[in-house]
């Protein structure tokens, strides 16, 4: 099919490239009676870009109303700005592994086990659970009219939990990968759980203090959240934050079996994996088919097309390189303080300026290298780029959240508000 699309577009005189995405999705979750139910999605979706007397227009959709796309991305490009698109040609193309043939033939009734199998070792107990297990299964195409026609297979599979205690404190965990899923992947998302709920509640009443945190991998990711947009396109001219020396970050798509890899990216450009921070210091950004017309750099294979959305750049597989502390060592280290396991900013924070107050689900006491409880009504506060210069210690064991390697990272002066 994309072939003879990028022909019409190429006869109607235009530069355009297109990505095409077939994914079909199988879900299947137990309720908190244990009753079953089954799902199937599909995303058949066609994105076209064209290029046409200086002008760039886009248009996305479903592929049976290819033809309407193509029109619409017409229609755009006529009334958009004047910019520049400097289609790239064809290359080699890296090897990675994006699909599992045992991944994408998974049956209802094997989902239908790892959700009972996961559920059964949670009930002992006594715990609200839903589960689920989910896998897809499809194709990514991307081509241009400069003659770059790429394709290959994907898969994923992912399984998790929300699990409900008797004192109303949720837990949410997911593991997802390219390949199938091991009795060893269900123990160590039953392990979490167990971390997380058992330890009992705690009542410290209100307290508001300067604290010394053991941020969870989960929890990485949200503090890692606003340094981001920082390495998405144009390079900024203004400060950048004094980060601690040891934290490197790797942008890194040719991993094999993670959900962000791909030899190639949907602006038609082959993936390499880029060093972002190295050592503290911003080392380079991404950029996507746009950005990297219109400044004049190469386009680093960071492009996404997917859905409804414009062209933009995004991440594939971030790594932070791991430290030399043991989880041991980290709570030695730690003595007396609090251990957040996960966590999310929601709207904040501000991404200019990284100050940030947001609620922690739940956070845990710990007390001589021990979880002594869990804590709710938490608060913590600061301001995160100033946080990441403060880090006392990078833990050795590094763990995949989503499409993120990350370690703990133990941090000084967090603001702590504890209202009970």
């Amino acid at each position: 099919m994309i072939g003879g699309l990028l022909g019409d577009l190429a006869s109607r005189g235009a530069q355009a490239d297109v990505t095409l995405v077939d994914d079909d999705t199988l879900t299947v979750s137990l309720d908190p009676d244990g009753a079953a139910s089954i799902t199937a999605d599909g995303n058949h979706s066609v994105h076209v870009r064209v290029a046409q007397h200086g002008r760039i227009g886009w248009a996305a959709g479903a592929t049976r109303s290819v033809r309407d796309i193509v029109d619409r991305a017409f229609a755009s490009a006529s009334c958009a700005a004047a910019a520049p698109l400097f289609l790239p040609a064809p290359a080699p193309l890296p090897a990675v592994m994006t699909r599992s043939p045992g991944a994408a033939a998974l049956a209802p009734r094997e989902l239908l086990e790892d959700a009972r199998q996961l559920r059964e070792r949670l009930r002992r107990h006594g715990w609200r659970l839903e589960t689920w297990a989910e896998r897809s299964a499809g194709a990514v195409e991307v081509g241009n009219t400069r003659g770059v026609q790429a394709a290959y297979d994907v898969s994923l599979v992912g399984m998790g939990v929300e699990a409900r205690a008797p004192d109303g404190l949720i837990c949410r965990v997911y593991r997802s990968q390219v390949t199938p899923l091991e009795s060893q992947d269900v123990a160590a998302l039953v392990d979490e759980v167990e971390r997380r709920l058992l330890p009992p509640l705690l009542d410290e009443g209100t307290v508001v203090r300067t604290e010394r945190v053991w941020f969870g991998p989960r929890a990485v990711r949200a503090l890692l959240a606003p340094l981001l947009p920082r390495l998405i396109g144009e390079r900024r001219t203004g400060r950048w934050p004094e980060l601690d020396r040891r934290l490197t970050l790797i942008d890194d798509p040719l991993i094999d079996g993670r959900p962000g890899s791909r030899p190639i990216c949907d602006d038609g450009v082959p993936t390499r994996p880029i060093t972002l921070i190295d050592a503290g210091r911003a080392s380079d950004n991404i950029l996507d088919l746009t950005v990297a017309s219109r400044t004049g750099r190469p386009a680093t294979g960071h492009g996404w097309r997917r859905g409804f959305a414009p062209p933009r750049a995004g991440f594939s597989n971030l790594v932070l390189e791991a430290g030399a502390a043991t989880n041991d060592q980290l709570a030695a280290e730690l003595g007396s303080g609090l251990y957040l396991a996960d966590w999310s900013f929601g709207t904040a924070p501000n991404p200019v300026t990284g100050v940030f107050r947001a609620e922690a689900p739940w956070i845990y006491r710990i007390e001589e290298g021990a979880v002594v409880g869990r804590l709710d009504g938490v608060v913590l506060t600061g301001d995160a780029f100033e946080l990441l210069g403060r880090v006392v210690t990078v833990g050795s064991t590094a763990e995949w959240v989503g499409s993120a390697l990350l370690p703990s990272l133990l941090v000084d002066g967090v603001g702590v508000e504890l209202r009970r």
